[in-house]
Parts: structure tokens; C-alpha cells; sequence
């Protein structure tokens, strides 16, 4: 088995793993996802779009009838995993930090 790549990450200020350039899928990591047996989500509540679900259209953008819901990530997802999604993206993924 082929161990995971350490690539320098500036979105987390560290290295961090990219393991073989397998990026996780943004609608799996979005706070906005909802259960159900077919993916879908608050934006998209009958299905999430083909080109969401396979990381070709960024969601943190604009995209057709999302009703202006965008991906926000879930707080349990880890800093490399939205690094390398950001990577992929060509962007850093910043979380929201909660007001006090």
C-alpha cells in the first residue's frame, strides 16, 4: 500500500496528507447535506446536481437554482481535508468563526 503524500499546505500552515490526489467530495463535508437515501441537501432537496456531487463546479460559488445556499463545511471536518479539497478548488476554505 502506497503511503500518503506529504504536500506543503499553506491554507493550514502545515503539511498535510493528500493521499494519491483523492479529493473527498464538497457535498460530503457541507454543514447544508441533509440524510437520505438519495444525496441531496437544503439547496437541492429533491437531488444535488451531477457537477456538485463530482467537484466540478465549486459550490462556494453561485450555482443554478441553490436558491442562494452554498457549501459551508461541517465543524467536524478536519483542516487537511478542507485543505486539500481548497487545493483542488485552486482557493482556501474558510471557516466561520462563531461570535462570542
Amino acid at each position: 500500500m502506497t503511503e500518503p503524500r506529504e504536500i506543503p499546505d499553506p491554507a493550514i500552515g502545515r503539511f498535510g496528507p493528500d493521499p494519491l490526489g483523492v479529493v473527498m467530495g464538497q457535498c460530503m463535508l457541507c454543514e447544508h447535506r441533509l440524510r437520505a437515501p438519495v444525496p441531496c441537501c437544503v439547496a437541492y432537496p429533491g437531488a444535488i446536481p451531477e457537477a456538485l456531487l463530482a467537484n466540478e463546479a465549486d459550490h462556494r460559488q453561485p450555482y443554478p437554482h441553490d436558491g442562494g445556499v452554498r457549501f459551508e463545511p461541517r465543524a467536524d471536518v478536519p483542516a487537511p481535508i478542507l485543505a486539500s479539497l481548497a487545493r483542488h478548488f485552486g482557493r482556501t476554505i474558510a471557516r466561520e468563526v462563531p461570535r462570542a
